[in-house]
């Protein structure tokens, strides 16, 4: 009897630490999801502040405490367009994708290879009254498939809704969200045009 009661107090508590545990290995994995992309880009300044923000790092003492920082809200994410012109943006870290998805107009297309840590894509309408085809859809897919950890694969499921489907729980790890209302895309994940290169 006293072993099947304590089983029972036990339970909840064990089952608990398991799923704060598979959590936590969650929000490990996109961190070394993060420093693989980091290392490929020399971005390694804007992955040290997110890690800063997170706890995970110490912050670095300052040698010139009058140089200018930035604010909390500035992020710079990566800047595409698509052959038919519309515009792409890509988060570079989770801190930075929840600030992209939260600062995104709610009609713009938000993107995320399904079931796979990477980075959210806005497919930004800018005031456009027309949907995007499939050509811009298609581009947009094929990035975020490109900034995930599916980038080796051949065929990746990438998930789409507009922003206002995209919501981030209430005490949620940096970087995740759920969503609703999404389609799905099956694209090769490549990397389109910069919005800075010559036409």
């Amino acid at each position: 009897m006293k072993r099947s009661g304590k089983a029972r107090r036990t339970g909840p508590i064990a089952a608990r630490r398991m799923a704060e545990s598979v959590a936590e290995r969650k929000e490990l994995q996109e961190g070394l999801h993060a420093l693989d992309r980091a290392m490929e880009e020399g971005t390694f300044e804007t992955l040290r502040k997110a890690w800063v923000e997170k706890g995970w790092l110490r912050p670095q003492r300052s040698a010139k405490p009058s140089q200018k920082r930035k604010s909390p809200g500035d992020i710079s994410p990566r800047r595409y367009l698509t052959s038919d012109g519309w515009t792409v943006l890509v988060g570079r870290s989770n801190t930075e994708n929840d600030k992209l998805t939260k600062g995104s107009a709610r009609d713009d297309i938000f993107f995320h290879a399904q079931g796979c840590p990477g980075s959210h894509v806005i497919l930004k309408r800018e005031g456009k009254s027309s949907d995007p085809g499939k050509a811009a859809l298609e581009e947009a897919g094929a990035l975020a498939a490109y900034w995930s950890k599916a980038r080796g694969s051949k065929t990746v499921p990438v998930n789409y809704t507009e922003v206002r489907h995209v919501n981030k729980p209430r005490g949620a790890a940096p970087g995740l969200v759920t969503i609703r209302n999404e389609k799905t895309l099956f694209v090769s994940p490549r990397e389109i045009r910069k919005a800075d290169e010559a036409l």
